[in-house]
């Protein structure tokens, strides 16, 4: 048996394994994320509001999907968040958004615990059946074990003439007799991935 060949073999293969568990997937934790959005009525009064259920994964091939639960929807008030459902989102017809996104994988597998680094990125937002790409800019944070937090950098402008729903908003508006609904609304993000076993 040649032992130099059997060695030389077994340390490639050790390499290729820590390799690979250092190019694991990460995977949200919901419990640790937030997405809020600000809506603006009567020109000058804001409220902010939450999805609650969110599902997403970041590859080690650096791919990110994202999948929000509209119908989680939170105001502070049910009847809106009810109104919100089925008026605006019609959770009936389109249940879910996505995001779809491609960031470089080297730029963030090797971030310590309070490395951070800005990426600059496309977000292709699949919303009411309409899809549109989105510049925005993350900060990616390492955390310990492994995780990553991920936020954006400045707020995302969401348009509802850009995603058909701008009937929807005025649908709102006069079930709540309200003047008016801003029809842009910001968006925020703070998640956190972590590592999948």
């Amino acid at each position: 048996m040649n032992y130099r060949r059997t060695l030389k073999h077994a340390a490639a293969l050790s390499l290729s394994l820590l390799a690979a568990s250092s190019w694991a997937d990460w995977i949200l934790d919901n419990k640790q994320t937030s997405l809020n959005f600000v809506s603006i009525k009567k020109g000058f009064i804001g409220e902010v509001h939450s999805f609650k259920a969110l599902q997403g994964t970041v590859s080690k091939s650096g791919a990110v999907t994202l999948t929000i639960d509209l119908s989680s929807v939170a105001t502070n008030i049910d009847i809106r968040d009810q109104r919100m459902s089925d008026m605006l989102f019609e959770v009936d017809q389109f249940p879910n958004a996505t995001i779809t996104a491609q960031l470089d994988p080297k730029s963030f597998k090797d971030l310590d615990d309070g490395d951070t680094t800005l990426l600059p990125v496309e977000l292709s937002l699949n919303l009411h059946g309409v899809t549109k790409v989105l510049p925005a800019t993350l900060r990616i944070t390492g955390l310990d074990d492994d995780a990553l937090l991920v936020t954006t950098e400045q707020p995302i402008v969401i348009n509802a003439t850009d995603f058909n729903l701008v009937n929807g908003i005025e649908q709102l508006r006069e079930v709540a007799g309200l003047p008016s609904i801003a029809i842009a609304v910001p968006v925020t993000a703070s998640m956190v991935f972590s590592e999948s076993p």
